[in-house]
C-alpha cells in the first residue's frame, strides 16, 4: 500500500507541476519562469520599462530599467498581496545558456553597485537557464524613481552576449524579444509578473535617447548613414593621403618658378579648383612646349593639390556633426517598440532571424480610460506584444462588447474608405491557452480572462492559437476574429499587416 501511495503521490506531484508550467508565460510560451509564482499581469501593481540602451558588440553594451507601479484599480486582489504595498526585490531574465554570469558587469541600482546576481539553472535544466538580479529591497514609495542598470562585456573584453539580443533564450531571439520578471520575496509564494522587450538585433539601443547621447567616437560608425556628408568626406580623403608622401620634394619647388613664367601657370590656378582631373590636363600642356624638358619635375607640381587637401582634413575633422543625427534618431524614439523593427543600417545583418519591416502609427483615438492605436506593418505576435509593452500598454483586450463594436466600426470606416488598405489583419492580444491549462489561466496577453466574445467565435476558439482582427470584404465588409495557424507554430512564426495596441493612461 506504501508503495502504492508513493506512486499516487508522486504522479500528483508531477500533475501540479505540469499545470504550473502550462500556467506560466503567457506572454511567449516559453515556459519561463518555471516555476509557481503569481505572474499574471492582471494582479500584480508593478510595471517596468526599457528607459535607456546603449549598443556596442565590440565595446559592450548598457541597459537601464526604470520601475513603476500601475494604478491599484486596475489590480484584481484574488486573495492576494500581489496588488498591496509590497518591497520589490528581484529582477530574472531567461538567457541563453551560452551567456555566463561574468557578461553582466557593473550593476547598479539608483547608482549603487551591486554584485548580487547569479546564473540560475531551473529544475537543473540546462536549457531554462535564467538570470536573476537579487537583494534589491526597493521599498514600495521608492519603486517608482528606482532604476536598475547593467553592462554587457563588448567581445573586445572577452565578452559572449554583448547585446541584449545576444543575451536573450534563443527560443525567445528568434520572436525578437527579451522575457524577464519582477519579484518580491518567498512567503508562502511570490508575486512576479512577467514582461517581454524587443531586441531585434539593434533595435534596442535606438530606443534609449539619454544612452545616445555620449556615444564615443567608435560607435559613431555603426550609425554612419545618419550624417549624409561623411561618406564624401571620407571618400575624397583616400586620394589625399597619397599626395602627403610627395611633399619630401618640395625641395624641388624652387625650380616651379622658371615654369611658371610661361603661360601655363594660369591654367594650373584655375583648374586646381577642379580637383584630381585638372592635374591630368597639366600633363599635357607641358609635353605641347617641346622647350621644356625640365617638365620632368611634373611630380613637384603635383604637391599643390595637398594645399586644397588641408581642408579635406578639415572636414572630417567635424565628426562632432553626430549628435545632431543622434538626436534625430531619439525623434523616432516616442514608439521604442517598433522601431527595433525598421531596417536599420549596419544592426540589421546581426538582428533576429524573423523578418520585418518598420511599423507606422496609422491613426489611434481615446477612450474613457484608454488609448487605442492601429500599427501597420509585418510582425509576429510576441513582436506585436513587446511594441504594445513598449509603449506602456499591451496588445488589445476586449472586456465588453460595446469596446469590440466600438473597435471594429473605426478599423472597418478606415478600411473602406482605404485608407489602410482594402483589407487588414491586426494582431490582438488573444493567445488561447493550450489544452489541459487550469480553468482560471489568461487568455490575453494583458492577464485577464476572456470576458467578451463575439458569437461566431465563442465556441469555436482554437486551443493554443493566437488571433487577429481580420477586416474587409472576405469578411462581408466587416470584420472577424481569426486564429493564426497551425497554433503550434502561429504565434511564433506568423506575420500580420499590423497590430493594436491598448494603453491605460490613467496609470
Amino acid at each position: 500500500m506504501d508503495g502504492r501511495r508513493g506512486q499516487l503521490l508522486a504522479a500528483l506531484g508531477l500533475l501540479l507541476c505540469a499545470a504550473q508550467l502550462a500556467d506560466a508565460s503567457y506572454l511567449t510560451g516559453s515556459g519561463f519562469p518555471f516555476e509557481g509564482c503569481k505572474w499574471g499581469a492582471v494582479y500584480n501593481i508593478w510595471n517596468v520599462s526599457l528607459e535607456s540602451y546603449r549598443e556596442s558588440v565590440q565595446q559592450g553594451s548598457r541597459a537601464c530599467f526604470r520601475f513603476g507601479l500601475k494604478n491599484k484599480a486596475t489590480c484584481e486582489p484574488r486573495n492576494l498581496r500581489c496588488c498591496g504595498e509590497n518591497h520589490l526585490n528581484k529582477f530574472k531574465m531567461f538567457i541563453d545558456p551560452a551567456c555566463e554570469r561574468g557578461d553582466i558587469t557593473d550593476i547598479t541600482l539608483n547608482g549603487k553597485v551591486t554584485t548580487a546576481a547569479f546564473k540560475e539553472y531551473m529544475q537543473g535544466n540546462l536549457d531554462r537557464s535564467t538570470l536573476k538580479i537579487t537583494n534589491m529591497f526597493i521599498p514600495y514609495e521608492d519603486i517608482p524613481s528606482s532604476v536598475l542598470c547593467f553592462s554587457l562585456k563588448g567581445t573586445a573584453q572577452g565578452g559572449g552576449c554583448p547585446t541584449l539580443n545576444a543575451l536573450t533564450h534563443p527560443s525567445n531571439r528568434a520572436k525578437g524579444v527579451l522575457e524577464l520578471g519582477l519579484y518580491d520575496k518567498k512567503v508562502g509564494y511570490e508575486c512576479c509578473p512577467m514582461f517581454v522587450f524587443g531586441v531585434d538585433g539593434g533595435s534596442a539601443p535606438t530606443r534609449s535617447p539619454v544612452a545616445r547621447r555620449p556615444p564615443s567616437p567608435p560607435e559613431i560608425p555603426e550609425w554612419g548613414e545618419l550624417p549624409p556628408q561623411d561618406p564624401t568626406g571620407l571618400a575624397s580623403p583616400p586620394p589625399p593621403p597619397p599626395p602627403p608622401p610627395p611633399p619630401p620634394p618640395p625641395k624641388p619647388a624652387a625650380k616651379r618658378p622658371p615654369p611658371r613664367s610661361p603661360p601655363p601657370p594660369p591654367p594650373l590656378q584655375a583648374e586646381v579648383d577642379p580637383s584630381p582631373p585638372p592635374r591630368q590636363r597639366r600633363v599635357r600642356p607641358p609635353p605641347a612646349g617641346k622647350a621644356v624638358p625640365s617638365v620632368s619635375p611634373s611630380p613637384p607640381p603635383r604637391p599643390p593639390p595637398p594645399s586644397p587637401t588641408p581642408p579635406l582634413r578639415q572636414e572630417p575633422a567635424e565628426p562632432a556633426l553626430p549628435p545632431p543625427p543622434c538626436r534625430a534618431r531619439k525623434c523616432r524614439l516616442p514608439p521604442p517598440g517598433v522601431l527595433p523593427l525598421s531596417p536599420s543600417p549596419s544592426p540589421s545583418p546581426t538582428s533576429s532571424p524573423t523578418p520585418t519591416t518598420g511599423a507606422s502609427l496609422a491613426f489611434s483615438w481615446l477612450g474613457s480610460q484608454f488609448r487605442y492605436e492601429i500599427w501597420l506593418g509585418r510582425l509576429t505576435f510576441s513582436q506585436a506584444e513587446a511594441a504594445c509593452v513598449g509603449r506602456g500598454g499591451h496588445l488589445m483586450y476586449m472586456e465588453f462588447k460595446k469596446e469590440g463594436v466600438d473597435l471594429e466600426s473605426r478599423v472597418v470606416d478606415r478600411v473602406l474608405g482605404r485608407e489602410i488598405g482594402a483589407s487588414v489583419a491586426l494582431w490582438m492580444g488573444l493567445r488561447v491557452p493550450p489544452a489541459g491549462s487550469p480553468t482560471d489561466a489568461p487568455y490575453w496577453t494583458s492577464g485577464t480572462g476572456l470576458v467578451y466574445t463575439p458569437r461566431p467565435v465563442s465556441n469555436k476558439l482554437v486551443d493554443g492559437a493566437c488571433y487577429c482582427l481580420a477586416c474587409g470584404p472576405a469578411n462581408g465588409g466587416s470584420c472577424a476574429w481569426s486564429a493564426a495557424l497551425p497554433a503550434a507554430a502561429g504565434c511564433d512564426t506568423a506575420t500580420r499587416d499590423g497590430y493594436i495596441c491598448k494603453i491605460n493612461f490613467v496609470q
